[in-house]
């Protein structure tokens, strides 16, 4: 049973990676026949599965957890996790009493392993879509129990029913409860993570009356108790987001709040505005955070704004009222806290920020809390900013603070000793001089190394804390920079703050840290996408007036649009394409492609801005930044596998390529080389690359670099950024060997299956895989080319040549694992010849050429870098040889002559190298011409020494001392 459920989970993965690779590739998107629906198969299984009631069903179970243990690195991990998702969930459906047994296998997947977030996922889809199943079911409190630090993920599971389940409300709060007394700070904070879960979720009324005791959520529990271990722990987390909606806790939230404000807030007649000293515990070897402050007053902020949606007849409530009053004092807080100067807070002149000592490091931490303090305040302003009261001016008022502290955190550089006059030091020439010819007779005598010098004395250099903005502020403040439409502000208000361009950068570079946090999908799909949709509006489509404005506003812009692209097209959140490309262009009548063309086609018209004027004058770094988060985002688009309607832009921003002279163009070549494989182009462009790497790299084979082509296009590759080029063509060629070996796999899957058809079947196998092989055949051909014309370029040892050498071994396997899986009869209709006449003896003499070029390279290098410099040519030969052998036994099988095709085999151990030879020849020519001149020495000058007997006597002597050996041994 096990055997067969694998068989059906790799037929699974297989079709996964059928779908993969067609859209990535046009060659397998012509071969593939459109194949079984797998959803359409599971649904029918899951439906049929009623009428059996034991085998079918847990069998099904069983595939749907093989599914679900899929590893996460595999590109069909996703799809995999969505079928067995859709198993469990149907099953649930159809039959309620397999729920019990899935929970309980869930519930030991998630718990062996935390990290494996697809288990968790499911159990929220179970409680989503079958919730009167899973709620009955006695597991599910054990699921609660059990869990451990780790599974936050497990609490959030199971929020779809906290709204009409008590025994499940129930359960979590009193696990929760039992957490919270934990001597493991790691359980508290899990236990405090599932309080915030049932805040969020769970229903309550708007009209509860404080006669009712409007905090009792249940008889069991009191929401006061937990809400005041929340407030003082978990303050500066997701209170406001798990709370907003619940307008009755809102009195206890804020008392709770003011309550613990009041402890930093100093008296009257303090100078001070904050005691930042109780925020910092200090001891003798460290400093520690014990409160957030800035995050403490970014939360009062949120509760302190007034909702758009906020009613009027529940301000007359008394609960209301004693919300309004704590509402007031904050309010008061908050503003004198803005108008007052948080630099005073501390002291900046007494110590470092980067020294090692704890007040150093205490010193450090008050910074960063005053600098988010002021991020906190920022956001209070905006926050409380309508169209009746601008806070334009104290918006930057507390944004020049905030600059104002951030560059007394950057330290001065220290002064070169070589820029020190003689007068700046007090030295005569001859003191200098005397020090140096003492310093020379230290490092003489290598004085020995001091501990004290051993011993680092300067911590990290400063670095402010991650943004607290949500994504909520980061979207109303860009509104308010570039949004057409502001109905909180009117246009004189927006001018005001719009034209500081310095505020513009702090406010770009704040959104970009928050999004670096750890986000959910619901957020990504809508707080990101409107953010990359305003600022495609803004700077995208109106690049030049952009430009015009600030160059480094622009390419903060860029940057954050392409951050937030890469958010919205990664497989972590998997959002629907569709809506995502529709959302940012703002037309969701538009397709898919239409709408991507609508983003390149502004692209490339800025990237022709920019190059035009690049011919007028030198760009600066800015600019040159501006095209290169241009071309990533070009790349990140074209990398989309969409194959209609791209093909006229794709032309356009190859062109631009090609005839572009800024070298940060270069890299787009990546990404047009994947849409020209999509569409089956790829072909003119590496052509025209190869002929152009081939003029600036020159030959291995120097006969052959007398003969070069020239070369027109692409003026920005020569022979430095050659290498890089060919780095890229190598990796284009790696993605078409992979679909090649994708096609053969099938290939070779599907010969088995043809021979075992039956006869209705069988003709369609087999007309299906002769057009596999003769696509193969035809891919090779071309790979064989292109990869010859790699290997005869003159590359860079090391990472150049590695990244050849592994195409090279590649092809050589794939070759001769075609040639392998080959029968007699298809060999004979598919006519090899031209593929041999490619692999044969025309590659083999380039191989021998570049691994000799490879080998003579390494004469003046150390043993280690020649070891990892050549240790792919053994293998190289090795797959050549047993291509070579393939190829011959494949003609004796099937008749044919092919082994003329084939190069001899070379000896490797044994080779005689026409260099090496003519080196020696030279040197003993060089000896026989200073031996004649030997034998012209004057008689005279020479002494006449003791006969001694010549080679020829000693010869005779030995001669006879040998025969009388002979003769006593006979």
């Amino acid at each position: 049973m096990t055997h067969i459920l694998k068989v059906i989970k790799s037929a699974i993965e297989l079709r996964i990676m059928d779908e993969i690779r067609s859209k990535e590739s046009a060659w397998v998107r012509s071969v593939l026949p459109p194949d079984v629906d797998v959803v359409s198969v599971l649904k029918v299984l899951t439906t049929e599965s009623a009428n059996h009631r034991q085998l079918t069903v847990l069998g099904l179970i069983n595939l749907a957890f093989l599914l679900l243990s899929v590893n996460r690195t595999k590109p069909t991990a996703t799809a995999c996790w969505y079928h067995g998702k859709l198993i469990l969930v149907r099953l649930c459906k159809a039959q309620p009493e397999t729920a019990g047994h899935i929970l309980s296998q869930l519930s030991d997947k998630i718990f062996a392993d935390y990290t494996q977030h697809q288990y968790t996922d499911c159990l929220y889809l179970l409680c989503k879509l079958t919730p009167v199943s899973v709620e009955r079911c006695p597991t599910l409190v054990g699921v609660l129990e059990g869990c451990q630090p780790p599974g936050a993920r497990v609490y959030g599971a199971v929020r779809p029913l906290l709204p009409f389940s008590t025994r499940v409300r129930d359960a979590l709060v009193m696990v929760c409860r039992k957490g919270l007394y934990s001597r493991d700070s790691a359980y508290r904070c899990l236990a405090l993570s599932g309080f915030l879960t049932v805040l969020k979720y769970m229903k309550l009324s708007r009209e509860l009356q404080s006669s009712q005791n409007s905090l009792s959520i249940s008889d069991q529990y009191s929401a006061h108790s937990y809400l005041t271990q929340l407030t003082v722990d978990m303050h500066a987390t997701k209170m406001y987001e798990c709370t907003k909606e619940k307008p009755a806790l809102h009195e206890s939230i804020l008392e709770l709040f003011y309550e613990h404000l009041n402890k930093y807030i100093p008296d009257e007649n303090d100078t001070s505005p904050l005691l930042l000293d109780k925020c910092v515990q200090l001891s003798s070897t460290s400093a520690t955070l014990t409160e957030p402050i800035g995050r403490l007053l970014y939360v009062i902020a949120q509760f302190l704004q007034v909702e758009d949606d906020e009613s009027d007849d529940i301000l007359g409530s008394q609960s209301e009222n004693g919300a309004t009053y704590l509402r007031n004092k904050l309010m008061d807080i908050m503003e004198k806290l803005c108008k007052s100067d948080l630099l005073t807070a501390t002291n900046m002149e007494d110590l470092a920020l980067n020294d090692l000592t704890p007040e150093s490091k205490a010193k450090c931490i008050k910074v960063q809390q005053i600098m988010q303090c002021y991020e906190a305040l920022i956001g209070h302003r905006i926050m409380q900013w309508n169209s009746n009261n601008s806070n334009a001016n104290s918006v930057h008022t507390l944004y020049k603070a905030y600059n104002q502290l951030l560059d007394n955190t950057k330290g001065s550089p220290k002064a070169s000793k070589k820029n020190k006059t003689l007068n700046e030091t007090k030295e005569t020439l001859k003191s200098q001089k005397s020090q140096k010819s003492q310093k020379s007779q230290k490092e003489k005598g290598k004085a020995p190394t001091k501990v004290s010098n051993m011993v680092k004395d300067r911590a990290a250099p400063f670095k402010p804390l991650s943004c607290l903005w949500d994504l909520r502020l980061c979207l109303r403040v860009l509104d308010l920079l570039y949004s057409e439409n502001v109905p909180w502000s009117s246009l004189e208000q927006r001018n005001h703050i719009r034209v500081k361009c310095d505020f513009h950068l702090f406010v770009l570079r704040r959104v970009q840290s928050a999004l670096g946090e750890q986000l959910d999908k619901r957020a990504v799909g809508t707080h990101v996408l409107r953010i990359a949709a305003l600022l495609y509006a803004r700077c995208v489509c109106r690049f030049q007036a952009m430009c015009d404005f600030d160059d480094n506003t622009t390419l903060a812009c860029l940057e954050l649009f392409k951050t937030c692209l890469s958010l919205l097209l990664s497989p972590t959140y998997s959002l629907k394409l569709d809506s995502v490309i529709s959302g940012i262009v703002g037309n969701a009548d538009k397709t898919l492609a239409a709408c991507l063309v609508d983003i390149l086609e502004n692209i490339h018209s800025s990237l022709v801005i920019l190059e035009r004027e690049a011919a007028e004058e030198d760009f600066d770094i800015v600019r040159r930044k501006i095209i290169t988060v241009l071309v990533q985002i070009s790349s990140l688009l074209l990398e989309t596998p969409v194959n209609d309607e791209l093909l006229r832009v794709t032309v356009k921003l190859e062109e631009w390529v090609r005839s572009s002279r800024q070298p940060e163009a270069l890299p787009l070549l990546t990404a047009l080389l994947v849409a020209a494989h999509r569409d089956l182009r790829e072909g003119a462009l590496l052509a025209d690359l190869l002929v152009k790497l081939a003029a600036e790299l020159g030959f291995i084979d120097e006969e052959e670099s007398a003969v070069e082509k020239e070369a027109t296009s692409f003026p920005t590759i020569d022979s430095r950024s050659g290498h890089s080029v060919l780095g890229q063509v190598c990796g284009h060629l790696g993605e078409r060997l992979r679909a090649a070996e994708h096609l053969l796999g099938r290939a070779r899957d599907l010969a088995p299956a043809a021979a075992r058809a039956l006869h209705a079947h069988r003709a369609r196998l087999l007309r299906e895989l002769n057009e596999l092989y003769k696509s193969i055949v035809i891919q090779l051909c071309q790979l064989t080319t292109w990869t010859s014309d790699i290997a005869k370029l003159r590359c860079c040892i090391g990472g150049g040549s590695d990244k050849v050498l592994n195409i090279c071994v590649r092809l050589y396997s794939l070759l001769a694992m075609f040639i392998k899986q080959l029968d007699p009869t298809m060999a004979q209709t598919l006519r090899l010849e031209r593929l041999l006449k490619f692999a044969g003896k025309k590659l083999s003499t380039v191989m021998d050429n570049l691994i000799t070029y490879l080998e003579s390279s390494q004469e003046q290098r150390n043993a280690s870098k020649v070891l990892r410099d050549t240790k792919l040519i053994p293998r190289l030969v090795l797959e050549a040889e047993q291509f070579s052998k393939h190829v011959i036994l494949l003609g004796t099988k099937a008749n044919l002559n092919f082994q003329q095709y084939m190069s001899l085999g070379t000896a490797r151990d044994f080779k005689i190298k026409a260099s090496m030879l003519q080196e020696v020849i030279n040197i003993q020519d060089e000896r026989g011409e200073l031996e004649e001149g030997d034998d012209n020495i004057n008689d005279a000058a020479t002494e006449v020494l003791s006969p001694v007997p010549s080679d020829d006597v000693r010869n005779d002597s030995e001669d006879e001392a040998s025969q009388a050996k002979r003769r006593r041994l006979s």
